[in-house]
């Protein structure tokens, strides 16, 4: 394509649409003019200048398009990061802490210049410490993962410090309790479980020794009646065990047995002459019970031997010396150094 043309297309492009009707429109009133009489081509000249004054009356007073705006947002303010590295914050256990580690975006507010002569980037990193504290001294320590979503929620939105200065938020925030402290709180946690269970058994055993005490075992008949329940009312064998039972009630109920009078030197002598073998109807018991008497009585304890005499070798009449099978009287022991 040649230079002309370029120039001749770019021109063309230039000129205005309504152009080249209005050169085809005079052309045709020109030859109107020439070759037609006045009657012709008067009223089309008048028609096309009316329409003309139309033409240029509606672009002159055509209504203007209306004005575009545009939104153009203020410049974010600048940011600073400031970074608070194990802090620790109180819970709510004495002698048990949180350790809190942070990064601190923080923006100065507005009014506040910069260069101004002021650590604002410790009144971030203060500000951020003092609102993590608020919220976890109210929490206990074996929650710290818990603890730890709620701080950094609450410290996620960007909020003025107390003096106004700066707006801060905290990011990467890490929460812990230290290694010794969360040992402790495990044992401590064990401790108490096993102490609950054993509240537990020890209630449980405190209804079962109310309940044998204070119901199947509150009197004999009670003991009876519990033991035909435990055994599905079964009577057989139930009377060989009633002694038992009532000795289980008894002993349950801090009922003393009925007390054994005192046996004396002659009841267990007797005794002994039983287990020997010499009943009543035997010469050789009151034969013993004479030798042994007098023994006794040798070694200084007359009455016990006087009551084993009157009781089994008591004063025998004549005929009774007669009679046959009667042992003879020994011959009394020489009496003692006491006796004389």
């Amino acid at each position: 394509m040649s230079e002309f043309d370029k120039v001749r297309r770019l021109d063309t492009g230039r000129v205005p649409p309504v152009f080249f009707p209005l050169l085809i429109g005079g052309l045709l009133l020109a030859t109107l003019i020439l070759l037609a009489p006045v009657f012709v081509w008067g009223p089309v000249i008048a028609v096309a200048a009316l329409a003309g004054l139309t033409l240029v009356l509606r672009r002159t007073f055509r209504r203007a398009p209306p004005r575009e705006f545009t939104y153009v947002p203020d410049a974010p303010p600048s940011t600073e990061v400031g970074r608070i590295t194990e802090v620790r914050l109180p819970s709510n256990r004495p002698d048990y802490f949180f350790v809190f580690s942070a990064n601190v975006v923080w923006t100065r507010s507005n009014g506040i210049a910069e260069g101004s002569a002021v650590n604002l980037d410790a009144i971030a990193r203060n500000a951020i410490v003092r609102r993590a504290r608020d919220i976890v001294r109210r929490w206990d320590p074996e929650h710290v993962s818990l603890v730890a979503h709620e701080l950094a929620c609450a410290l996620a939105e960007m909020q003025p410090d107390a003096t106004g200065r700066v707006r801060a938020v905290a990011q990467a925030v890490k929460l812990s309790v230290p290694e010794d402290d969360r040992r402790r709180l495990d044992e401590l946690a064990t401790v108490r479980k096993t102490e609950a269970v054993w509240e537990h058994e020890r209630k449980q055993e405190q209804s079962r020794r109310r309940y044998l005490g204070e119901d199947a075992l509150k009197d004999q008949g009670s003991a009876v009646v519990w033991w035909l329940a435990r055994n599905d009312g079964q009577l057989d064998g139930t009377a060989e065990h009633i002694d038992v039972l009532k000795e289980l009630a008894d002993v349950a109920n801090n009922v003393q047995p009925p007390p054994e009078p005192e046996r004396s030197a002659a009841d267990h002598f007797g005794a002994m002459l039983d287990r020997l073998g010499l009943s009543t109807d035997d010469p050789q018991r009151n034969l013993v019970a004479r030798e042994f008497a007098d023994t006794v009585a040798h070694n200084g304890h007359p009455d016990v031997a006087d009551e084993i005499k009157a009781r089994f070798d008591p004063p025998r009449t004549p005929d009774d010396a007669d009679m046959p099978g009667s042992a003879p009287r020994p011959e009394p022991w020489p009496p003692s150094d006491n006796d004389r």
